[in-house]
């Protein structure tokens, strides 16, 4: 709807499949989060970074995806909210590390 009432501007930036995309995993991504629903099986290790509030709604959210998962499931809580967390420094910090480990192993 957003897309469609700000074409204009936007389709300059992205198309519509990229602004649906966008929106399909957002909402994937909440449900996920949300207890919406079964958790996937996870193959690989996971990082979650999730606000202090999701934990307060959804205390047992952590042992579900431990369950899901044959991996890591690592669960890090965060004052920020969806609207701040890029402010993080530890998140900050822990996507540099995984940017500077995938530009190494592309070497």
């Amino acid at each position: 709807m957003h897309y469609a009432l700000n074409q204009s501007v936007l389709a300059e930036k992205i198309t519509l499949e990229h602004a649906e995309a966008f929106c399909w995993a957002l909402k994937k991504s909440f449900d996920l989060t949300n207890n919406a629903g079964p958790l996937p099986q996870i193959a690989i290790p996971l990082t979650l970074w999730l606000s202090q509030q999701r934990q307060r709604k959804h205390p047992n959210l952590a042992q579900r995806w431990e369950r899901q998962s044959s991996h890591d499931v690592q669960l890090n809580y965060c004052a920020e909210t969806h609207y701040s967390i890029l402010n993080n420094a530890q998140l900050l910090r822990a996507l540099t590390r995984m940017l500077r480990a995938l530009s190494t192993s592309l070497e």
